[in-house]
């Protein structure tokens, strides 16, 4: 323990044997240690604890070694709109299997209901291979990432798809931030959209999206597809401004070998159920080499 001027500023814990259960939905979870170091700093005006090397059970479930800090930041007085920042919560981690982490899911829950809500719909699992995040726990809208991936996997939620064999990065904020993604022999399952799961065997995008109180922007560069039956490379643009109409832009090439798989790729959603009937009907077969695909307005009228 470190005592600076009669206060407590740090010190060190070795945890030899331990453990700690809480309870979930359910079933109670419960998390072990062997062996197990920690460093525990004031960081003023907040705390960090740090373990150099995770040696944890989670439910009878060994993690894979890595690290991980934990850091609290009380709320601050700062210039601006509010005058406070909101305390927050900083996490630092490394080498993490998710589907390990679902024990701490309701822990997650009560900080966050809205994050323990998306992680119980999609079900993650896959290896994160680094890790940061800041989450404001008043504002977790404001919440700030740096993350690095490989082999991932969920279930749809609400309009994002589904998804496996899922890697990438991830940098900047909920507000304003940046996606690099690659996926190889996945299905990705979109209800309400499409009317079979994609069948990616190959596929690369770099993704960005701005969100603030003038709207939503989404734009998808550098995209190249290979999927069944399809190839397709190019860009979109997603524009749904805060007291306007939302606006569309796509220019693509697209190539097929089997037409008649066009079906799969209407979606139904934006198209309308009439229309994907008719052209899934219609388009029983042919070819195409790198046709171009351009579109520009409401995506409530895509594609006329």
């Amino acid at each position: 323990m470190t005592i600076d001027k009669g206060d407590v500023t740090g010190g060190d814990v070795w945890l030899k044997q331990g453990g700690a259960s809480w309870l979930g939905e359910k079933e109670t979870h419960t998390l072990s240690v062997d062996n197990l170091t920690a460093h525990i700093t004031r960081e003023n005006p907040g705390w960090q604890f740090s373990i150099p090397d995770t040696r944890i059970t989670m439910d009878g479930k060994p993690w894979p070694s890595g690290a991980l800090t934990l850091a609290w930041i009380p709320e601050q007085d700062v210039r601006g709109k509010d005058n406070k920042r909101s305390d927050e919560l900083r996490i630092r981690a490394s080498n993490l299997e998710l589907a390990g982490l679902e024990g701490v899911r309701p822990l997650v829950a009560k900080l966050s209901p809205a994050l323990g809500d998306v992680w119980r719909s999609t079900q993650p699992s896959g290896k994160i291979n680094t890790l940061a995040l800041d989450i404001p726990l008043q504002a977790a809208d404001k919440t700030r990432f740096q993350a690095s991936w490989s082999d991932l996997a969920w279930k749809q939620w609400k309009l994002l798809p589904g998804a496996e064999h899922f890697s990438g990065t991830l940098s900047g904020s909920v507000e304003n931030g940046l996606l690099t993604a690659s996926m190889k022999q996945a299905k990705m399952p979109y209800e309400t959209v499409f009317r079979a799961p994609l069948e990616i065997a190959d596929g690369q995008a770099t993704i960005s999206w701005l969100n603030n109180d003038k709207g939503f922007q989404l734009d998808g560069r550098n995209i190249d597809v290979k999927a069944k039956a399809v190839h397709a490379r190019g860009d979109f643009r997603y524009l749904q401004p805060a007291n306007d109409e939302p606006w569309l832009g796509i220019l693509a090439g697209i190539s097929t070998d089997d037409g008649s798989q066009a079906w799969r790729y209407f979606p139904e959603n934006l198209m309308g159920k009439d229309l994907v009937d008719y052209l899934s009907g219609a388009i029983q077969g042919g070819e195409a080499d790198n046709a171009t695909l351009v579109y520009g307005g409401n995506p409530q009228l895509f594609p006329l």
